[in-house]
């Protein structure tokens, strides 16, 4: 995506310490819907400012818990936000209609309305 708008930087949230990573970090604490346990998860201070112009991606969207821990980083920085995206969303889920409730922009590739029996079912 990065490269699409012309090789712009790219931020990646962390879930784990890594050695690589400033100590100081914007967090927040984000429950996965899949593995059903907390994170923590971290950005860079030196790699994210106010003048940043930001957009989320994350690759499923099921209750939106990570994209709105990385909605309120972007607060916390003061960065804008000028959308968020995702490849999957659950629509069965709230993810979509929490995040759009925030007033950001979504744009999802594929939305399942049902997965069921090792079946999976797309929503129009």
């Amino acid at each position: 995506t990065a490269k699409c708008f012309g090789s712009i930087p790219v931020i990646y949230a962390k879930k784990t310490d890594a050695l690589n990573m400033d100590r100081e970090t914007y967090s927040c604490r984000s429950r996965s819907y899949t593995r059903d346990k907390i994170y923590e998860i971290k950005v860079s201070k030196e790699f994210l400012n106010k003048d940043d112009r930001v957009l989320i991606l994350d690759d499923f969207l099921a209750n939106g818990e990570a994209m709105n821990s990385l909605i309120s980083i972007c607060d916390d920085a003061c960065a804008k936000i000028v959308g968020c995206g995702s490849v999957v969303s659950k629509t069965y889920q709230t993810g979509e209609e929490r995040i759009r409730s925030k007033g950001v922009h979504l744009e999802v590739l594929a939305r399942v309305s049902k997965m069921e029996d090792g079946k999976i079912e797309f929503a129009d």
